[in-house]
């Protein structure tokens, strides 16, 4: 697995944390103390990474779905990194290894020819979408700086994965009733329209009026894809790249979102929901 790490088209520290990750796994699997249902987890995410790698290399995979396969690889790998990290609480660690697991699932779903073709389109995105939102979460420059913010994000992560992948197993049942594929296709529709949320419409058109630069705009969108609504638009507002904005936006009494806007400036901004005002 390590050789077919060193053929991905991802920078050398890319590599190197894929191969730190690939590690945590097999040593958890070696480690005696590891719990059989635990051990069954990681065997399943690393048998997932060894046969998407092969995948990836198969000169007749698709340049989008190498693509798509690398960054999810990147994905089930820094959750696995986390499984195994001593800062984390017991319980922070097993949401890791479940989200871990379940993202490996889905995409080892997707590589199969019986996945259903119309449903390839929403689960892709939102398989992209948790694998960004787990490398942003614990990326430096981009991470919440608050404790209680990141435990927040986690925790919608893990939320969404677990969604996402019972969504993705019923659409493959075909055991399933027609009512229950199509509750499943609407839960990833759901997580892949996040931008049409209307509530969110609402509060991006407000920030919009205080000159938000291009780059606010898109750390807002990019946060708000990866970890909804509102806890990615908050976790985006409270950017550096919003900090001209939202000052401005804190100076607008007249505004039914300052309160909002006023305890992303001043608190951690998973506090804030409570503030948005009511319809």
């Amino acid at each position: 697995m390590e050789a077919e790490i060193d053929k991905l088209n991802v920078p050398p520290d890319v590599k190197q944390k894929l191969k730190e990750g690939l590690n945590t796994a097999v040593n958890a699997i070696k480690n005696p103390s590891t719990s059989p249902d635990d051990r069954k987890k990681y065997a399943e995410a690393v048998s997932a990474i060894n046969q998407t790698l092969k995948h990836i290399q198969d000169p007749t995979t698709s340049a989008p779905d190498r693509a798509l396969y690398t960054k999810v690889v990147q994905g089930v790998n820094e959750a696995l990194r986390r499984s195994q990290d001593p800062k984390l609480a017991v319980g922070e660690r097993a949401d890791y290894l479940r989200t871990a697991q379940g993202v490996a699932q889905i995409m080892v779903s997707l590589q199969s020819p019986t996945f259903p073709a119309a449903d390839r389109g929403f689960t892709i995105q939102v398989v992209t979408l948790i694998s960004d939102a787990l490398l942003a979460s614990k990326n430096p420059t981009t991470a919440p700086k608050k404790a209680v913010d990141q435990q927040q994000i986690q925790k919608v992560i893990h939320t969404t994965a677990t969604a996402a992948t019972q969504a993705t197993a019923t659409l493959q049942d075909p055991n399933a009733s027609p009512q229950a594929k199509d509750a499943a296709r609407q839960t990833l529709a759901t997580q892949a329209n996040v931008l049409q949320n209307p509530k969110y419409l609402e509060f991006i058109n407000e920030v919009k009026r205080y000159n938000p630069s291009a780059e606010c705009l898109t750390t807002i969108e990019t946060r708000t894809r990866q970890a909804g609504w509102p806890d990615g638009s908050l976790w985006g507002l409270a950017d550096d790249t919003c900090r001209d904005t939202l000052t401005a936006a804190v100076a607008d009494s007249s505004s039914k979102w300052n309160a909002l806007f006023t305890c992303v400036q001043q608190n951690a901004f998973s506090t804030c929901p409570t503030y948005i005002p009511k319809d």
